[in-house]
């Protein structure tokens, strides 16, 4: 019974389909996956400005211990936002220079 209630819930999950695993094994994760249904379905489109602000703080907070960040870095930290969103707001910091990026388009840097 313990099981079916398991996969019951499992199936009824309205969270992070990983981390619901995780914890089922006493595994602790406090961060969504940003891969399974339930991430990709509610990840958001498009930021807003308080999104925005979230990511220009993370880049100033980063910027004040290190010289350059990976993007792949900015994508992961803000996974529950669609990759293509956060892309086309670094070319906008770029375009405003506020960073910089490097010929690949892997890492950013402060100006």
């Amino acid at each position: 019974l313990d099981k079916f209630q398991a996969i019951s819930g499992f199936l009824e999950n309205k969270t992070c389909s990983s981390s619901y695993l995780l914890n089922y094994f006493n595994e602790e994760n406090q961060l969504s996956c940003g891969r399974c249904n339930f991430c990709t379905k509610h990840e958001k489109s498009d930021l807003n400005k308080s999104d925005k602000q979230k990511i220009k703080a993370y880049l100033k907070a980063t910027f004040s211990n290190k010289d350059e960040i990976l993007i792949l870095d900015v994508i992961a930290q803000f996974k529950h936002y669609k990759k293509e969103a956060i892309m086309e707001y670094l070319r906008f910091l770029i375009d405003q220079n506020e960073i910089a990026a490097d010929p690949l388009a892997q890492k950013v840097f402060r100006i």
